[in-house]
C-alpha cells in the first residue's frame, strides 16, 4: 500500500504525495490581492522538485483564480473615477490605485508558475473545472497534460475584457493550435466548450465532473511508473521549440503596461512604478526576483 504524505503550505496549498505523484491543491479561490510574498511557500516548493522530483506533479486550479475578477475591478474602478463628484476624489484614487496593484500581484504570480512549470523535469498535469477567462489560461496551457471537467468553460472575452493575454495566454494558444487556428479564435470572441477545447488540443482530456479527480489520479499513476528518464527527456524534446517563451513574457509585459496605462491613465501610476522603457514596475517588496 503506498504510504500518502499531506501537508499545508501556508494558507494557500495544500500538497499530498503519495506513489511518485504530487498534488498541490490550491486553497485560496483566487490569487487577485495576494501579495507575492505569500506565495514564496509555493516557488520554494517546486524548486525544490529540481532536487527531490516526483515523476507527476497535479496542479489543481479552481475557476477563480483563473476569472477575470480583478481585471473587471480594475475596469470599474476606472469607470467610477470617470464619473466621480471632486468630493469622493481620494477614495476613488485609492480603488483604482488598488486595482492596478491587485492585477499586477495576479499577473507576476502567473508568471512565476509557469517559468517554473515549464523548466520542471516531472510531467506536469493541470485539472481545472468551471468558468475560466482565456486571457489568464496561461499557467493551464504551460502544463504538459491538461484534463478538464465537462462542465468548464473558456470564456473569450480577449477584445473586451480591458487586457488580452498575461501568463503567456497567447504564446500558448499559438504553440497548441498553430497561428491560423489561434488567429481565428482570438479574433472571433467565440466561447469554447471543453468539448470544443478538446477537440482543438487545448485539452488532453474531458471527463465528468464526478470523475475528475479519480480519472486524474489514474493517469498520474500511469505516467508515474514510466521511466524518469524518458518522462524528463520528451517533455525537454516537447519544449525545445519554447525558447523564445522569455522573449514573448517581456513583449507580453510591455503589451500589458500600454493597456494599463490606457486604463488607469499615466497620471495614476506613481512616478517609481515607470520603468526607463516607459513601462510599469512593481514594488521593490514585490518584485520577480531574477
Amino acid at each position: 500500500m503506498k504510504r500518502t504524505a499531506t501537508r499545508s503550505l501556508p494558507d494557500l496549498f495544500r500538497v499530498e504525495t503519495s506513489g511518485g505523484v504530487t498534488w498541490l491543491r490550491f486553497q485560496q479561490r483566487e490569487l487577485a490581492g495576494i501579495d507575492i510574498r505569500r506565495m514564496q511557500p509555493l516557488w520554494s516548493f517546486l524548486d525544490q522538485q529540481v532536487e527531490h522530483p516526483s515523476n507527476v506533479v497535479i496542479l489543481e486550479v479552481h475557476a477563480g483564480l483563473l476569472s477575470s475578477g480583478s481585471i473587471d475591478a480594475l475596469l470599474d474602478g476606472r469607470a467610477k473615477l470617470e464619473s466621480r463628484g471632486c468630493e469622493e476624489s481620494s477614495q476613488r484614487d485609492q480603488e483604482l490605485w488598488q486595482a492596478f496593484e491587485d492585477l499586477r500581484r495576479e499577473e507576476n504570480s502567473q508568471i512565476q508558475v509557469i517559468e517554473r512549470i515549464t523548466t520542471l523535469d516531472s510531467l506536469v498535469i493541470a485539472v481545472v473545472q468551471g468558468e475560466i477567462d482565456m486571457a489568464l489560461l496561461g499557467p493551464v496551457l504551460s502544463c504538459d497534460y491538461r484534463i478538464a471537467s465537462d462542465d468548464t468553460l473558456i470564456v473569450n472575452r480577449i477584445l473586451d475584457g480591458g487586457l488580452p493575454s498575461i501568463g503567456g495566454t497567447m504564446w500558448f494558444l499559438v504553440k497548441r493550435l498553430g497561428d491560423g487556428v489561434a488567429h481565428r479564435l482570438l479574433w472571433s470572441g467565440k466561447n469554447l466548450s471543453s468539448s470544443e477545447a478538446l477537440e482543438m488540443g487545448l485539452l488532453s482530456e474531458v471527463v465528468p465532473t464526478s470523475d475528475i479527480e479519480s480519472r486524474t489520479r489514474e493517469v498520474a499513476q500511469r505516467f508515474a511508473t514510466k521511466p524518469r528518464n524518458r518522462l524528463r527527456a520528451v517533455k525537454n524534446l516537447l519544449n525545445a521549440t519554447s525558447q523564445d517563451l522569455q522573449s514573448y513574457l517581456e513583449h507580453e509585459r510591455n503589451a500589458t503596461n500600454r493597456t494599463l496605462g490606457s486604463i488607469v491613465g499615466t497620471r495614476w501610476i506613481k512616478a517609481d512604478h515607470l520603468s526607463t522603457k516607459g513601462g510599469f514596475d512593481e514594488d521593490p517588496e514585490n518584485r520577480l526576483p531574477h
